[in-house]
């Protein structure tokens, strides 16, 4: 059976290492194609999917992390943001998620909506 917790634990890691590579392979073409766009006037219409695809690949490794995580029932990123952790509890997953969120509307905020001046 496909949903069983190993499986579905296996199909996450899988997810996490594709969005690795892909965030690897697009980050070097999305400057690439900025500094062809700023520079030599190349069409911003790749630079800009490219950005997004990249936006798009960082919220889907999150998400797999996330909920990799919670088929563990041990908080993996926890420790990028706060070090070590010795008990798992939902309510820091649920800090960690309104964290994550917060951070989205910021960028939703100042990129999307281009308010930069938020920063100057």
């Amino acid at each position: 059976m496909i949903f069983k917790s190993d499986n579905l634990k296996l199909i996450v890691n899988v997810i996490i290492q594709i969005s690795i590579i892909a965030l690897c392979l697009i980050m070097p073409l999305t400057v690439s194609f900025g500094y062809l766009t700023f520079f030599y006037g190349v069409d911003y219409d790749y630079h800009e999917f490219l950005a997004d695809f990249f936006m798009v690949m960082v919220i889907l490794h999150i998400s797999s992390v996330l909920v990799l995580s919670i088929l563990n029932k041990k908080i993996g990123f926890y420790k990028i943001f706060f070090g070590q952790m010795e008990n798992f509890s939902f309510s820091k997953v649920i800090y960690s998620i309104i964290f994550i969120l917060g951070v989205l509307m910021l960028w939703k905020y100042c990129y999307l909506d281009g308010n930069l001046a938020l920063f100057f």
